[in-house]
C-alpha cells in the first residue's frame, strides 16, 4: 500500500512537529486517498497548530484555471485561516507570512506534467526562510529528506539536508550515488515502492534521525574542500600543457590570463 506524504505526516503525531505552529502550502488536491483534504487532516492530528494556510498558482481551491491569472490573500471559509496568495501581488512569502508559523509543510500534487511554478513557490519559500534564519532551523526540525525524482537528481538539496544529519531516502540516480556513498543514514532504491516502504519501516521505528552525515559532507564538501580540488585541478590542467613545474607555480589568475591570450590568438 502506498501512503501519500500528508499520510505519513498525520499517521501519527510526529515529534518534530508537535507543539509548532504549523502553515500548510496546498490546493485543492491536496488530499488523502479518502479526498480529506490536508488542512483538516493537520487539525485533526496535530489539533490548534495549523495557523495559516499558503496557495500556489490557481488559488487554493483552483478556481483560477485560466492560464497566468492571479489570485488574491482571503480567508479559507472552512477553518476561518487566513490563505496567503503566493501567485498575486508577490510570488514570494513576505517574512512577515511567517512570523506565525515554525513549520511550513507543502503538499502539492506532481502528476509529472513539469508545472514549473509550484516548484518556484517552494523555492521562493525556502529563500525566504533563508532571509529570516529559518533554512537551517528548518532543516534541524525536520525527521527526513525524500527525494524522489527519476529523471534528474538534486544534489545540492542532497547534500544540504545531509550536512544537518537529517535522514536521507532517495531514488538511485544521476550524481546521488556519489555524493550519499559510505554516508551513514542515507538510502537509495530502485523504484517508488520499495522507497515507501523504506519510510514506512523508518517511521515505524520511531524515525531516528542519522549521525555522523554531516562531518562526511563537510570532508567533502566545504568550500575550502572544493576551492583547493578545483586548484588541483587548474594545475592538472596547466602540467599537461605547459609543464609541471609551471603548473604548480602559477597563479589562478596568471591561468585565465593564459587562457584569454590563447583564445585571442585564435
Amino acid at each position: 500500500m502506498i501512503r501519500t506524504g500528508i499520510e505519513q505526516v498525520c499517521r501519527s503525531s510526529l515529534a518534530s512537529l508537535r507543539g509548532r505552529r504549523l502553515g500548510l502550502l496546498a490546493n485543492q488536491a491536496s488530499t488523502d486517498r479518502h479526498f480529506t483534504h490536508s488542512r483538516d487532516l493537520l487539525r485533526r492530528a496535530y489539533p490548534d497548530q495549523l495557523t495559516c494556510l499558503f496557495s500556489p498558482q490557481h488559488g487554493f481551491y483552483s478556481e483560477k484555471q485560466d492560464n497566468m491569472i492571479e489570485s488574491d490573500h482571503a480567508i479559507d471559509t472552512e477553518t476561518g485561516l487566513p490563505v496567503h496568495s503566493l501567485y498575486g501581488e508577490t510570488r514570494k512569502p513576505s517574512p512577515a507570512m511567517f512570523a506565525d508559523i515554525d513549520v511550513l509543510l507543502v503538499d502539492l500534487v506532481d502528476v509529472g506534467t513539469r508545472v514549473y511554478t509550484f516548484i518556484w513557490t517552494v523555492v521562493h519559500c525556502l529563500e525566504t526562510a533563508a532571509e529570516i534564519d529559518r533554512l537551517i532551523e528548518t532543516l534541524d526540525g525536520a525527521d527526513a529528506c525524500v527525494h524522489f525524482p527519476h529523471e534528474e537528481a538534486f544534489g545540492l538539496v542532497v547534500a544540504e539536508s545531509l550536512s544537518r544529519n537529517l535522514r536521507f531516502f532517495g531514488t538511485n540516480v544521476g550524481g546521488i550515488r556519489d555524493i550519499v556513498e559510505g554516508v551513514n543514514g542515507a538510502e537509495l532504491y530502485g523504484d517508488l515502492p520499495s522507497l515507501e516502504n523504506g519510510i514506512a519501516g523508518w517511521l515505524d521505528s520511531g524515525a531516528p534521525r542519522t549521525d555522523g552525515a554531516s562531518s562526511i559532507m563537510s570532508s567533502r564538501y566545504h568550500p575550502e574542500v572544493i576551492g583547493r580540488r578545483h586548484l588541483e585541478i587548474y594545475r592538472e590542467v596547466l602540467g599537461r600543457r605547459y609543464g609541471k613545474e609551471e603548473s604548480t607555480t602559477v597563479s589562478l589568475d596568471e591561468f585565465i590570463r593564459m587562457i584569454q591570450k590563447e583564445i585571442a590568438d585564435k
